[in-house]
């Protein structure tokens, strides 16, 4: 190893041994790096202190920025957020939706708990009559395109879907299947008093 700095053993053992310094402060006094003074205390055989292996934090840190937090803190209770995009934690997010009328909004509640349980009908499997060769028979009718949007499907990405006006999935009546996008046809899942209403009065009016 080239001692560019030239320290003596006599000087490091002074220094780190009978003054009990740090390294890093060592390395502030002699305006050098901290891994220099360890590759000399390594090179004279001085045995290294464990305790001061310890990883400074705050102010004792080399790359201490005056207290900067790199994370935002929650605008209502101060607490720590994880994202910076984020302004209140979830906690205070939820407690503040606590009796909205929003259904978008609150706790999500599956199964039985869900608005839309049908007494656990949307686990049963469609019925013989409700294939594949059935369902091109409906979109062939609509003419290959979306009753909402209108979008045709060679413009989707899959086939349109055959969505039951009633959500009963036993009845497999023609007037009652209507083909829908994907997109579409998610919407169907919630207001089901509404779209039920809508897509009635689509196949009435077709």
């Amino acid at each position: 190893m080239k001692k560019r700095f030239g320290f003596s053993k006599s000087f490091l053992i002074e220094k780190y041994v009978d003054e009990n310094k740090t390294t890093t402060q060592i390395a502030n006094e002699l305006k050098c790096g901290r891994q220099t003074i360890n590759n000399y205390l390594h090179l004279y055989n001085i045995p290294i202190n464990k305790a001061y292996r310890i990883p400074l934090l705050g102010e004792d840190r080399h790359n201490w920025k005056g207290g900067i937090d790199r994370f935002p803190k929650c605008e209502k209770c101060g607490k720590r957020l994880s994202a910076y995009h984020c302004k209140i934690c979830s906690e205070c997010y939820t407690s503040n939706l606590k009796g909205s009328n929003n259904p978008m909004f609150g706790i999500r509640r599956f199964g039985k708990n869900s608005p839309n349980y049908i007494h656990g009908l949307a686990y049963l499997p469609y019925t013989e009559k409700f294939n594949n060769y059935f369902k091109l028979q409906i979109r062939q009718r609509d003419n290959f395109k979306c009753k909402i949007c209108s979008i045709l499907e060679k413009n989707c990405n899959c086939l349109l879907s055959i969505h039951h006006i009633n959500y009963n999935k036993f009845d497999n009546r023609v007037k009652n299947l209507i083909s829908l996008c994907l997109k579409c046809h998610l919407k169907t899942n919630g207001n089901r008093d509404y779209w039920y209403a809508y897509c009635t009065y689509l196949m009435e009016n077709k």
